[in-house]
């Protein structure tokens, strides 16, 4: 388990996605799938809130699970490693797959 991965006993109790990665290739590949809490419309604000990574073997598959917030989220499916952060950097040509979730974006106030 990478460091700082302490979030996912947490997460038993609450919402999760699941995303299962097939590699039809024949070379194997880290992968990884990554959750951002929006705190607004900016991506550099957006902080992370859980992640999984793992290597997906040659024509096999593998699933990652992620704990969901209870607010507005992207969700990044990416080869490589995990962005920590998100604060001028991107995943680029390594982002497999995203998707940005619901509608309430955490106020100001509210505790990170």
């Amino acid at each position: 388990m990478p460091a700082g991965k302490e979030p996912r006993a947490y997460h038993r109790k609450h919402r999760r996605r699941d995303c299962p990665c097939v590699n039809n290739a024949f070379q194997s590949y880290d992968v990884g799938l990554a959750v951002y809490k929006m705190f607004d419309e900016v991506i550099d604000n957006q902080e992370i809130f859980d992640y999984d990574t793992g290597t997906v073997n040659a024509q096999s598959s593998l699933d990652l699970t992620v704990g969901l917030p209870d607010c507005k989220y992207q969700i990044d499916l990416f080869c490589g490693p995990v962005l920590m952060s998100l604060n001028g950097t991107r995943y680029g040509d390594r982002k497999l797959d995203s998707e940005v979730v619901g509608n309430t974006v955490l106020s100001e106030g509210f505790l990170r």
